[in-house]
């Protein structure tokens, strides 16, 4: 066999990927691979309705978050002042028992 039919099947044994290409290629990481396509083709993906609709899930979040920090705080101004009545009450009537 002559090294060319040799090559040949081996890339055929491997899967059809040759196997110097697969061990020198190395893949680049996601963050550089994004970069790199958007300086490409001037956008960012073909998925941007996911990264509208995340940044819209944030946004809901956050506006959830606040809602409940507002409520929290009203719960506690309502029950600080029903303290306050209570011991208003109980002074008033141990002034009239008087």
């Amino acid at each position: 066999m002559t090294e060319r039919e040799l090559s040949r099947v081996s890339v055929v044994a491997s899967g059809g990927r040759s196997p110097k290409a697969s061990s020198s290629v190395r893949q680049p990481s996601s963050k550089a691979s994004r970069a790199v396509r958007s300086k490409r083709t001037g956008g960012f993906t073909p998925h941007k309705w996911a990264g509208f609709a995340s940044a819209a899930f944030a946004g809901a979040a956050l506006l959830v978050y606040l809602i409940g920090l507002v409520a929290e705080m009203l719960d506690r101004m309502r029950v600080a002042q029903d303290e306050l009545v209570y011991r208003v009450r109980r002074l008033e009537s141990a002034l009239r028992d008087k």
